[in-house]
């Protein structure tokens, strides 16, 4: 037993449930549940883990908004329409953020768009085909 105030293990707040369920964070649930093949999602603590092919993109609360984070490695930017490049901007040295405010903003399809990049981006530094992949995930 915890001698000082515990969090309880992996407990989700109302803000965050209540995003998950019905708000900005919705789109991962849709995402996942249309490429649950090849698409993992791991919730703990209040944020998420997006894996594809063995990597991850974070999806993490930063102050009031929630953002999607991974390395520079699988930054989407080359590979999205325009209106999209100026919502990718850069996260310490190495990685790249998107927030989901900047997501909501533009459509409803802007996270499905922003995720299949990023995908191919993961094939394409895995040295795989990203035509195939895209094929497979659309």
């Amino acid at each position: 037993m915890c001698e000082k105030k515990c969090k309880p293990f992996r407990r989700l707040d109302s803000d965050f449930f209540h995003q998950l369920k019905e708000g900005k964070l919705y789109c991962i649930l849709e995402f996942e549940h249309k490429h649950r093949k090849s698409f993992m999602v791991e919730i703990r603590d209040n944020f998420f883990d997006l894996y594809f092919l063995g990597h991850s993109v974070e999806v993490k609360r930063k102050k009031a908004g929630y953002y999607l984070i991974a390395s520079n490695k699988f930054n989407p930017k080359s590979l999205l329409p325009a209106k999209l490049n100026n919502i990718v901007k850069e996260y310490g040295d190495k990685k790249w953020q998107i927030s989901f405010d900047d997501i909501e903003k533009e459509n409803s399809n802007s996270f499905d768009e922003i995720m299949t990049s990023i995908i191919l981006k993961i094939v394409e530094y895995r040295k795989g085909d990203p035509i195939a992949s895209a094929i497979i995930i659309l």
